[in-house]
């Protein structure tokens, strides 16, 4: 009977403890059922959350895309402008450099002209100074030596050469030409210009080989000529020309003024080809 009583306890107690660890069972399987939930849930944010970034981070990729076409389409359009800028500033250099070349060729040559101009004046100079020395023995009303225009003239009065009306030189006359002759011989590179004038009186009718003015003073000039060759003078130098009563250097009012147009002109020039050259 003992033993009976044993059993049912034995039994009882199986019962209580079953019936606890089945409690307890059902608690931590809410438990474990709860936080299973709210791990899905958290995942589902989780995952919201990723996509949300992941499209931010779409956006931001896009965006960067665009900054970096912006920035390579900006840097390549400074580049062509600097280029241009260096191109044209390569140009500019060269032009000035051309300029200056030129510059410095022009200043060469204005140099050079100005040195050959000294030596033409000093050279203009000589010769008169030459001629004057030569022809001191014959008084001013006769002739004069002067410089005009960068030349000598040598201006001769018609009584020293000529009588009134004649081209036939006077002795006198052959005796300052022939002076005249020897002073220019010293000289080298000389050209030599012969002006006949005369006033404004008509030529005589009795003439019978001038017409006017223009032949007496053109056969002036010649005759003159002919006398500087006879002494010496390169006929190759040498030039012929009458200006007859239209250059006069007073007023054919008076007997004083026409006596003083009536001239013959000497005009002695320094050889100028290496000036003419450089201009």
């Amino acid at each position: 009977m003992k033993i009976y009583y044993f059993l049912i306890f034995i039994m009882l107690s199986s019962c209580v403890v079953s019936k606890k660890r089945h409690d307890e069972a059902l608690v931590e399987n809410s438990r474990l059922f709860a936080e299973n939930a709210a791990l899905k849930d958290y995942k589902k944010a989780l995952i919201k959350k990723n996509e949300y970034l992941e499209s931010r981070n779409d956006s931001l990729r896009s965006k960067l895309k665009q900054t970096k076409t912006e920035l390579t389409s900006s840097l390549s359009d400074k580049e062509r402008q600097l280029v241009d800028k260096e191109n044209k500033l390569d140009s500019a250099i060269k032009v000035n450099e051309k300029l200056s070349s030129d510059l410095n060729n022009r200043i060469a040559k204005i140099q050079e002209l100005e040195t050959l101009i000294e030596e033409k004046n000093a050279a203009v100079e000589k010769i008169k100074n030459i001629v004057s020395k030569a022809l001191l023995n014959f008084k001013e009303n006769d002739l004069t030596v002067s410089i005009k225009e960068g030349k000598v003239y040598v201006s001769l009065s018609e009584q020293l050469l000529f009588k009134s009306g004649s081209k036939e030189i006077d002795p006198k006359g052959k005796k300052a030409l022939n002076q005249l002759a020897e002073a220019i011989n010293t000289q080298e590179d000389i050209n030599i210009m012969v002006e006949g004038h005369t006033d404004n009186v008509p030529i005589s009718a009795q003439s019978k080989y001038m017409n006017d003015n223009w032949d007496l003073s053109v056969m002036r000039a010649t005759e003159v000529v002919r006398t500087l060759i006879n002494n010496g003078i390169d006929p190759k130098i040498v030039i012929a020309s009458g200006r007859g009563e239209y250059h006069p250097v007073s007023s054919n009012e008076n007997s004083e003024g026409r006596s003083k147009n009536r001239r013959t002109e000497i005009i002695l020039t320094p050889n100028l080809d290496e000036l003419y050259q450089i201009l």
